[in-house]
């Protein structure tokens, strides 16, 4: 009898999460964007360009100069280069590399949270300073720091 009255509670408080993960993270087929990891690949047909984003990568295909930048530096690096001479297919490029580093930054902050809250920590109520300290992969600027204080004076 309880379960006739549950079954339906859990189908709908299940079917609503499908709905709000579907709109907060929408699928992201990385079929449609081949260009993105290498834009001297010929285009298969269902790859969907405006007329000016194929304009600006048949521009980029037919730049020698690009193609080695496209070689030697970082994927991300390549098409900031080129957002400025290619806006409208940088733009898109960009936007399309950057959930994927914002998804790993979460991801990582997720880590360092659940790594920091353990049983033998758990009764830690503030973590924003240690999680600081944790999560940034920028070596601290010790010449400015040590500028920026000030020496005490022995009398």
């Amino acid at each position: 009898m309880k379960n006739k009255e549950v079954v339906p509670l859990i189908t709908q408080h299940l079917e609503s999460l499908e709905e709000k993960i579907g709109k907060y993270f929408p699928s992201l087929s990385t079929e449609n964007y081949p260009w993105v990891r290498n834009p001297f690949l010929p285009l298969d047909s269902h790859v969907v360009l405006n007329l000016k984003e194929q304009e600006e990568l048949i521009d980029i295909r037919n730049d020698g100069n690009f193609m080695l930048m496209h070689k030697q530096m970082p994927l991300d690096e390549f098409w900031i280069r080129i957002q400025n001479e290619y806006p409208c297919l940088g733009k898109k490029a960009i936007v399309l590399l950057l959930q994927f580093s914002t998804s790993y930054i979460c991801e990582s902050g997720f880590s360092v949270l659940t790594n920091i809250k353990t049983k033998k920590r758990e009764r830690l109520l503030v973590v924003e300073e240690e999680m600081r300290v944790a999560l940034p992969n920028l070596p601290p600027d010790m010449k400015g720091i040590c500028v920026r204080s000030q020496v005490q004076i022995l009398h």
